[in-house]
Order: structure tokens, then sequence, then C-alpha cells
């Protein structure tokens, strides 16, 4: 999925891809004006996929084009969410993770499927949903054991638009691990407001189970 027009001047079509790419799970991918969307385990490749898709649309552009003229910056599409953001003092929770336990094996190729349940400990109400696009989202991230190099992630949507302190979630999230090495892997489980922070850098505690892919 592509298109066009992601532009400071066209804030409705920034707010429509931010809110596909959180409803179809995708990483938003831009050549200055234009976006297309990717799924993570794609950006995260070791193959050239990522960087063909990106060097052949680049050539589209004629070079006279300065990027500064019609290049979206992240503060542009951003700045209404990361001052709400802000606004939260505390981001404590606690998870607890039913399946997969730690130490689980899982067949090359085959999703890890997390299940779990997640409470919100911060005296603090955190909006879901800010200028009408879902942000706040359960977030997990596949890394190697050795070099903790990254391989994948995916996200899972939140219902209703606020998540009230000492309210809990009930939550599944599936992480692909086809990019993933055989081995010791590391899936590490958090909140995250998308391109803003992850509440594990706010100070929360992210859950981390190690994860032998066979």
């Amino acid at each position: 999925m592509c298109g066009h027009d992601f532009h400071v001047k066209f804030r409705d079509v920034c707010a429509e891809v931010v809110r596909l790419s959180n409803e179809l799970n995708r990483s938003i991918q831009k050549v200055r004006s234009l976006w297309y969307l990717l799924p993570e385990q794609n950006v995260y490749t070791k193959h050239d996929f990522y960087k063909q898709i990106r060097s052949q649309l680049s050539s589209l552009y004629p070079q006279e084009n300065k990027p500064s003229e019609i290049e979206l910056t992240t503060e542009d599409y951003i700045s209404s969410r990361e001052r709400a953001v802000n606004d939260i003092k505390k981001f404590k929770y606690k998870i607890v993770i039913s399946t997969p336990k730690h130490r689980y094996s899982i067949a090359h190729g085959d999703d890890i499927v997390c299940s779990g349940v997640i409470k919100n400990k911060s005296g603090n109400n955190w909006p879901i949903v800010i200028d009408g696009i879902p942000c706040l989202r359960i977030g997990a991230e596949l890394y190697t054991k050795h070099n903790k190099r990254k391989v994948s992630a995916a996200r899972a949507d939140l219902s209703n638009t606020v998540f009230h302190t000492g309210e809990k979630r009930i939550f599944t999230i599936s992480v692909p691990t086809k990019e993933a090495p055989s081995g010791p892997s590391e899936v590490m489980v958090d909140l995250v407001y998308e391109y803003i922070t992850w509440f594990g850098k706010r100070g929360a505690k992210p859950v981390r189970i190690t994860i032998n892919i066979k």
C-alpha cells in the first residue's frame, strides 16, 4: 500500500496514513512526500528487499527537488501527540504473561504468540487515542540473544480511548520469527506510544522472555 502527499500541508493525509499503519500493523516508510507501508519483518529483514524498494522509489523523483521543500519531519505530525504524552507523569504497569513460558522452544518460521494481562499501576490515566488516532499499543520486539540485533516486531491494539489507572487489559500479540536465526532469542513486551516513546524508557519494566528457535 502506498500513496503521496505525506506532507505537513496535508495533515489529514498524514493522520490517515498513521491510522492505517496502526490498523494494519505496518511500518511507515517515506521517500520525500511518497509513503508506503511495509510489514515490520520486511523493515528488519537481512535481505536487500527493503533497500531495493527505497532505491527504486527514490529514482522516481527528479534530483532538483530539495527534500526540505516537501519532506514531512517527525515533529510536523506528532507534535500534539508528543505534548499529550509528556503530560503523563508515571508509566508504571505490571504485565503477567501466561504464554509462552520462559525458555520456550518454537519451530523456525512459526509466530511467537504472547498472551497475558497488563495492569495500569501508575496513578495516571493513559490516553489511547490522541487527535482521533489510536497511538497507545502493546508492542513486542524480537532480538537475537548473542548480539541484541532486532529481527522483527509486532503491535497489538488496545480498545477504547483511555487506559485508566487500576484497569487491567487482556492481550495477545504475535511476533514473526522467519527472519530470526536458529538458537536463543529474546522477546521484549512493552507498551508504546507510536513514534514517541516506549514505556520502558520512562521507568516501566518490560517483560523479556528467552525463546529457543529451532
